[in-house]
């Protein structure tokens, strides 16, 4: 084998390599953000482990909640119950169930999933029943 042959080699193997590295960080970098789980155009299942932490803030973070202390433990069952359309905004919204254990005891609440505006980008989780 000459030289020239394993510097040609070399220069192949290491082109390739820059290539695969380049393609591996363009695809890092322009690959779509978000929340894992959350998928825009796509309303969250109740039971998904999104609507789970998005509940989970909502409750915690409620002036109310904070107010009294209230801490959720653990997430119990999760049911879906029907899907509807919004009066207002004609977008669609989701309507669930939730068996939530907390520092002040365990409590069923219904709580619904809507987009915020029509690009389906962001969901709103509400809760009536708080405070607790």
């Amino acid at each position: 084998m000459t030289t020239q042959t394993s510097l040609l080699r070399t220069t192949l193997v290491v082109t390739i390599a820059v290539l695969i590295g380049a393609g591996s960080l363009w695809l890092h970098f322009t690959r779509q953000r978000g929340e894992p789980g959350f998928t825009a155009g796509t309303l969250p299942a109740c039971d998904s482990s999104y609507t789970r932490k998005l509940l989970r803030q909502t409750i915690e973070q409620a002036p109310a909640s904070r107010a009294v202390g209230l801490q959720v433990l653990r997430l119990g069952f999760m049911r879906h119950h029907f899907d509807g359309v919004r009066n207002t905004s004609q977008l669609p919204a989701r309507v669930c169930e939730a068996e939530i254990f907390a520092n002040a005891g365990r409590r069923t609440l219904g709580f619904s999933l809507e987009w915020t505006c029509a690009e389906k980008d962001e969901v709103w989780l509400s809760i009536p029943q708080l405070p607790w």
